[in-house]
Order: structure tokens, then C-alpha cells, then sequence
């Protein structure tokens, strides 16, 4: 048997759907944080294959498998305007999780192909308008300014203020970003 951990809210990001299978653990092995349990649905999952494959492992590694976002599935995707400009390049999910919780009916369920389909239109489209998003400032990994100190301070500023958006919390330390 099987203990799934799943999603029962929308994200922003329309990566992240209400009843996405986020993790799944053998059901004799699975221990859930209390946050987990306060955020997200644990409930039985039936999948012999899944389990079959989970089982095999364990026997192999004797390593209680935790398996994340077991049914999700990524394209490479070039996409391209109506110049023929490559405006997008990289991978894009074209299903968060092929089987899902059914929150409104509380069962078990599969996307049809075209349910599939919308969701990989969606994510290309939200794939697009994320790339073409302006970039305020210098971002994590481009060249460090040094020509003075002045502009090496502005530099760490950005970052700062560009990790802020992500929950991370810095200082500047004798010149350096330092996580608080």
C-alpha cells in the first residue's frame, strides 16, 4: 500500500494545481511532517505499479523510497514568435501529475489527453511570459562589476534586493552577501 502527499490548493505558478500528487511513500514507511499535514492531504494511494517498483527498490537498497511528483511529465519545447525568432527554449511540464486527487469528488483520477493537452498549452504560454519578463538589475550569476567599490555595492544591493523576492534574507558584510 501506498501514502500519497497531496496538493489541495492552486499555485500562482501554473505549474502547481489542487490535487497534484506531490510525493508518495511506501505506506508502512511514510512519516509526514507536521507541516506537510497542516498544508497538504495524506491519504492512501493505489498504484500497483508504482508500489511494484517502490517495493523493488526497498528489497535492492534497503532504503525506505520516497518517490516526487511520481506523475510528472516534461517536453524540451523551442518556441518561436511569427518572425521566426526563437523566443523560448528549455523544458516546460506538460503535466504536473497525470493522476490526481479528485479533491471535489474525493477520488482517485487520470487526465484524458486532451485535459493533458490544455495543461502543457497553459504551461508553454506561462513558460513564454515568464522569459520575456524584464530582469531589474543584474541577477545571480552574471558578471561582478568591480570597476569601484561604489558599483560593487550597488551589485550586492540588487541581489539582495532580487533574493528578498525568494524569502532569502541577507546583509552586506564587510562586502560580501551574507544569508541572516
Amino acid at each position: 500500500m501506498l501514502e500519497a502527499l497531496i496538493r489541495t490548493k492552486n499555485s500562482p505558478c501554473s505549474d502547481k494545481r489542487a490535487g497534484d500528487i506531490i510525493c508518495v511513500k511506501l505506506k508502512e514507511f511514510a512519516d509526514w511532517g507536521a507541516m506537510e499535514k497542516r498544508v497538504h492531504m495524506v491519504l492512501d494511494w493505489q498504484d500497483e505499479d508504482l508500489e511494484s517498483t517502490m517495493t523493488a527498490n526497498l528489497q535492492e537498497t534497503k532504503v525506505a523510497p520516497i518517490v516526487v511528483t511520481p506523475y510528472k511529465e516534461l517536453e524540451h519545447c523551442s518556441i518561436f514568435n511569427e518572425e521566426g525568432d526563437k523566443i523560448f527554449d528549455g523544458e516546460v511540464t506538460k503535466t504536473r501529475s497525470k493522476k490526481y486527487f479528485n479533491i471535489e469528488s474525493g477520488v482517485q483520477a487520470e487526465k484524458s489527453e486532451s485535459e493533458i493537452l490544455q495543461e502543457f498549452e497553459d504551461n508553454k504560454i506561462f513558460a513564454i511570459n515568464e522569459s520575456r519578463k524584464e530582469k531589474p538589475g543584474p541577477q545571480i550569476g552574471d558578471e561582478v562589476p568591480v570597476s569601484n567599490n561604489e558599483q560593487y555595492l550597488e551589485y550586492l544591493q540588487s541581489l539582495k534586493e532580487n533574493l528578498s523576492k525568494y524569502n532569502i534574507i541577507t546583509e552586506i558584510i564587510d562586502g560580501k552577501l551574507v544569508r541572516v
